[in-house]
């Protein structure tokens, strides 16, 4: 076998057995680590300030020609299309489901001058496309200068899940390639050509309880079932 072909062969059987890192949580201590921008430029890096005063990244954001009810991409992590370029060394990459994979939270800052909505979109690897994705919403004002907590249960019966973008749960979650998030367009900004900024630290994966894993295959029965 030739060495280029040899190569090939490591790279796509390294990415077949590669799978999440659960539990792993990405403090951005030491950058971004291929984490992007909305605008897929690399945000700004910050040693300090964050949650706990340790490192976080940021990105600006503005609404002057936004729709109403339209959302802005801020952060994304995602998979990359050389090896060594994904999002967080590839630690949010792969099968959620059989990762046993349960919930996603992070930490957001804003300068944003009104409370406002965050929501995350968690898209399937389609070919290096990010699509079909989960789209799910926090019900919680967030509000400027502090830092706050979301999280969202990785879970097909959470009602945080507003849209499969006409797929499914079990085909969104068994091969995460990106996650996205982003702000809702507060109607009292649209129009502003104001950018603000949007920081971002601790965003994290954690298992099931060790009491609940005996529940995935059930878990994964009702998903197929859904579909």
């Amino acid at each position: 076998m030739k060495p280029a072909a040899l190569l090939a062969l490591t790279f796509a059987s390294a990415a077949a057995l590669a799978g999440p890192t659960n539990p792993f949580t990405e403090t951005f201590d030491n950058g971004a680590n291929n984490w992007l921008g909305g605008d897929f430029l690399p945000p700004a890096e910050h040693a300090n300030g964050g949650v706990g005063d340790t490192g976080y990244i940021s990105s600006q954001t503005g609404f002057e020609f936004n729709d109403p009810g339209s959302f802005n991409t801020v952060f994304r992590g995602n998979k990359g299309l050389l090896p060594g370029t994904d999002a967080s060394g590839g630690a949010f990459v792969g099968d959620w489901i059989a990762a046993g994979v349960t919930n996603l939270s992070f930490s957001l800052r804003h300068d944003i001058p009104e409370p406002v909505t965050v929501f995350v979109r968690i898209a399937a690897d389609t070919f290096g496309a990010p699509f079909p994705g989960a789209v799910g919403i926090f019900f919680v004002p967030v509000f400027a200068g502090e830092w706050t907590d979301l999280s969202i249960d990785i879970n097909p019966a959470n009602p945080q899940f507003v849209t499969y973008e006409d797929s499914s749960f079990e085909t969104v979650f068994s091969n995460v390639g990106f996650i996205q998030i982003g702000i809702a367009s507060p109607d009292g900004l649209l129009g502003d050509p104001t950018l603000y900024t949007v920081d971002l630290d601790n965003v994290a994966i954690v298992p099931a309880p060790a009491g609940l894993l005996a529940f995935a295959p059930v878990l994964a029965a009702a998903t197929r079932r859904r579909r």
